[in-house]
């Protein structure tokens, strides 16, 4: 097809300009003259696109070509005496992209879901435009869904690429998705292309994980100690409240303890504290790995589980870390035990 040779030879063009630039990214005068070359090819490339696009409205070709172009950014005029006008231009810039990033997705058109771009939009806007938090991403998920709402089948295509692409995910916070997601479209009836049974594991599984949500109030535990003495997670008066499951068999574990006790160490007088549960029912083993270990922290002991601690944090395996602010907030969890002392540090500068 001529359009494909065309394509073809734009894009070998594009690449040519690209190599040419990296390779003189020491020259100033050669960057300014291939910069100015490339946004003019950049713009000739999109031209040849909209041409291609209007000349075949209606065809699939026309849809096709019409779903690739990227978003028109105007030039945004930063008034004089502007604070960090860049910051600004930037931030502007980054909005309208955004805002505007599926205008050429017609998301009534079934015929997208034979081919890869509408995957490929969604996987690049969820994954490189939005902030990854969960409050950025559902008002986004919103939107799209609203967009795709009007075709059944594309409905159900956006709909089961947001919860694989979010369920699968391993970034923090992003579980919130998840239970939006469970709660406004597969729990509420609107995914009738599932089954009753996937919907009640769902279901399970969602209701597991609200309780210990980013931003939410840990659960209080009351237990007995190594000292005999019951402790509540909510006597704990220190910024940080380190909340550690595991276990003396686990190999994990006896590798995260250790450097967590050395953590501890360090920052006990300073706000800190740990409060660490066993989650198998041994105790000599326990009591044993503590003594080896010179664990100073507070050892919680439930063996059979009467504070719920499994169901309330979501204890699958071990070792599971969260991290509570002083209201006993959930700030972080499932955190590597080598990220704990960096996350803190941040949180204290951030949140002061």
């Amino acid at each position: 097809m001529d359009y494909q040779k065309e394509w073809i030879k734009l894009q070998a063009k594009a690449a040519s300009l690209n190599e040419r630039y990296q390779k003189n990214r020491n020259n100033s005068d050669s960057v300014k003259i291939l910069s100015d070359t490339r946004i003019k090819h950049e713009e000739e490339m999109k031209q040849f696109l909209r041409n291609v696009s209007e000349s075949n409205k209606g065809s699939m070709l026309g849809m096709l070509v019409k779903s690739i172009l990227p978003p028109e950014i105007p030039k945004f005029d930063i008034p004089a005496g502007t604070k960090n006008p860049d910051s600004v231009r930037y931030f502007m810039i980054y909005q309208h992209n955004k805002n505007h990033y599926f205008d050429n997705i017609d998301f009534t058109d079934e015929r997208i879901l034979r081919t890869p771009i509408l995957h490929s939009k969604l996987n690049t806007f969820f994954t490189n435009v939005v902030i990854q938090v969960a409050d950025s991403i559902n008002k986004e998920i919103d939107r799209v869904i609203s967009l795709a709402s009007s075709n059944y089948k594309v409905f159900q295509y956006v709909c089961v690429y947001l919860f694989n692409h979010f369920r699968e995910s391993e970034i923090m916070g992003h579980d919130a998705v998840v239970v939006k997601l469970a709660d406004e479209i597969y729990l509420s009836g609107k995914a009738d292309w599932t089954t009753q049974e996937w919907r009640d594991n769902l279901k399970k599984e969602v209701d597991r994980i609200r309780p210990n949500l980013i931003g939410v109030k840990a659960h209080d535990l009351v237990m007995n100690t190594f000292n005999n003495v019951y402790v509540s997670l909510y006597d704990i008066k220190k910024d940080f409240t380190i909340l550690i499951f595991w276990e003396p068999d686990c190999g994990h574990c006896k590798e995260a303890v250790p450097r967590l006790r050395d953590y501890y160490e360090k920052y006990r007088d300073k706000g800190v504290e740990v409060f660490a549960v066993c989650t198998q029912p041994e105790r000599d083993k326990w009591e044993k790995f503590i003594q080896e270990n010179r664990l100073t922290w507070i050892n919680g002991w439930d063996p059979a589980r009467l504070t719920r601690y499994d169901y309330y944090y979501n204890i699958t395996s071990t070792p599971i870390i969260y991290i509570l602010d002083r209201d006993k907030k959930i700030i972080a969890k499932k955190l590597p035990v080598e990220s704990v002392e960096s996350f803190i540090n941040d949180y204290r500068k951030f949140n002061r």
